[in-house]
């Protein structure tokens, strides 16, 4: 039979306990060096890092392997959510700093009552429309749209035409499509 120990700290005691007992609970921060243990034999209670020394720790217990596996699998599993909610802001942002851009580009071409053909308008916006449509004689509208993947951008741009022998336009209207718009 091995040695039995008992374990003293601020005055109350508890046991007795065997070697592997006291290393578990050690492992477990439930005794600390500086408690005191006493075993048959022995003359006077002694810290508990004199009487366990240098022996190792008893090896883990099948709880603790399985603890440790569910750790690093919770630990992996919030690393990719991280990356994840990383990319979505990453996507959304790109799409919501190239919107605001074209939407000013637009909004200062109308503001400034500039005159050009379709294809001066694109070069000036710095991108070609994702669709357009002739809306009467002398009225025709451009939709540009940005896809993030929480919300998607869009911006309806409305054009008169002021003479239809050059092809000259000028922009009517700038309408903000986006949903829950802070640009309306």
């Amino acid at each position: 039979m091995s040695k039995q120990y008992f374990i003293a700290r601020e005055g109350e005691q508890a046991g007795p306990y065997t070697l592997e007992q006291i290393q578990q609970m050690q492992a477990a921060d439930q005794l600390l060096p500086s408690d005191m243990a006493w075993t048959e034999g022995q003359a006077d209670w002694l810290p508990l890092s004199q009487i366990v020394g240098d022996t190792p720790p008893p090896p883990p217990t099948q709880g603790a392997i399985k603890t440790g596996k569910s750790l690093l699998i919770v630990r992996i599993v919030l690393g990719v959510l991280l990356v994840i909610a990383i990319v979505i802001a990453s996507l959304s942002w790109r799409a919501n700093k190239q919107y605001n851009a074209t939407y000013e580009k637009i909004a200062d071409l109308r503001d400034n009552g500039e005159q050009d053909t379709l294809e001066g308008f694109h070069k000036k916006i710095g991108r070609e429309p994702d669709s357009n449509q002739n809306i009467g004689q002398l009225l025709s509208e451009e939709t540009y749209e940005w896809n993030g993947l929480i919300r998607k951008y869009q911006i309806r741009v409305q054009y008169f035409t002021v003479d239809e022998e050059k092809k000259m336009l000028v922009i009517r209207d700038v309408i903000d499509s986006t949903e829950n718009s802070e640009n309306e």
